[in-house]
């Protein structure tokens, strides 16, 4: 009887040691990645969000974690989280506005479903503006690659042999 129960004494440390290291994996992704990330609970309260939300959002742990996710809407939208918790299914790249600053953000939202059960959601939030400048990057060199064609011809480039 006692060495079942230190197999099974061992057998849960091992699992609890498993959990351990999923979890600090799982931190070591939320915490530095460079996309915004906040997580709410079942009931739609703020339990995590990284460095990157703050630097985006402008708002501090203490403004934001045991609050509603309204709490960082700028205007009158909707919560994705609320709507994530309502209908159980994901949301994909809606155009908000958060933070006192009112940045312009696009947000996906991931309902957390354990074994069947709503435990809550999950936002990447990126920010447009960083979008929007990487777009204008990309149409100056498309620009710059059509004047170049234009400036020279395939005569231009054609050599005459020696032979």
């Amino acid at each position: 009887m006692k060495e079942k129960i230190n197999i099974s004494k061992d057998k849960w440390l091992q699992e609890f040691a498993k959990q351990k290291e999923i979890q600090s994996t799982l931190e070591a992704i939320i915490y530095s990645t460079d996309d915004a990330i906040s997580v709410v609970d079942e009931n739609g309260l703020h339990t995590i969000i990284n460095p990157a939300y703050t630097r985006l959002t402008g708002l501090i742990e203490e403004d934001v974690l045991g609050k509603p996710p309204t709490i960082d809407i700028a205007d009158e939208g909707e919560s994705m989280h609320l709507q994530v918790l309502r209908t159980k299914k994901p949301v994909r790249g809606v155009r908000m506005w958060v933070g006192p600053n009112r940045k312009e953000v696009i947000v996906s939202v991931a309902p957390v479903i354990v074994e069947g059960i709503l435990k809550g959601s999950v936002a990447v939030i990126h920010d447009v503006s960083e979008i929007e400048y990487l777009n204008r990057e990309l149409k100056r060199v498309k620009q710059r690659v059509r004047h170049l064609e234009s400036k020279y011809t395939f005569e231009d480039i054609v050599g005459k042999s020696r032979g």
